[in-house]
């Protein structure tokens, strides 16, 4: 069963003020369920907005990525983190599951990467967005700074390559 914490409850647990988490219910970064004019908190969502906040659990999304790089990538995040795959047409349901961190492929349909890329840059806030690159001259790389500042991950992805690019964003 599910239990559920009001808005003072959870303030307590969190060590701020109601009002703030109040605030944060309202806004919707703080998952709640309304029931009647009472904010409602699930212990185990709130459990798990912590444990993002602290950046133990970050949710990654693939975009168009192939077998290769989706194991590399598992392999090198392990048990701790949350990982989807999707293709670019369904990329707005994935964004709707608010990644912290997006990797485009964008090696079968380079136009369809950067529209995508565009739109996760377009997102407040933005996530990560990371671009898979063949070569360092590649001319996707080019398109792909004209949206902003992309990180860059060398295909084919390995493990350690993902690994490292963790570390660059600060996370291990």
């Amino acid at each position: 069963m599910t239990a559920y914490l009001s808005v003072r409850e959870t303030a307590e647990v969190l060590n701020m003020h109601f009002m703030s988490v109040y605030k944060l219910v309202q806004s919707g970064q703080l998952p709640a369920l309304k029931i009647g004019s009472r904010w409602k908190i699930d212990r185990g969502e709130l459990d798990e907005w912590i444990a993002r906040r602290r950046g133990t659990r970050r949710r990654w999304l693939l975009v168009d990525a192939d077998d290769g790089l989706w194991q590399a990538v598992s392999e090198a995040l392990g048990p701790g983190h949350q990982l989807r795959r999707v293709d670019f047409a369904q990329l707005a349901d994935g964004l709707s599951a608010e990644p912290d961190v997006v990797v485009i492929d964008p090696s079968r349909d380079r136009h369809a990467a950067l529209a995508a890329l565009a739109v996760c840059k377009g997102r407040h806030p933005a996530p990560v967005t990371v671009l898979v690159v063949g070569q360092a001259d590649d001319a996707v790389v080019g398109d792909a700074l004209r949206h902003g500042v992309v990180t860059l991950l060398p295909a084919p992805a390995r493990p350690e390559t993902v690994a490292q690019l963790e570390g660059v964003l600060g996370w291990n």
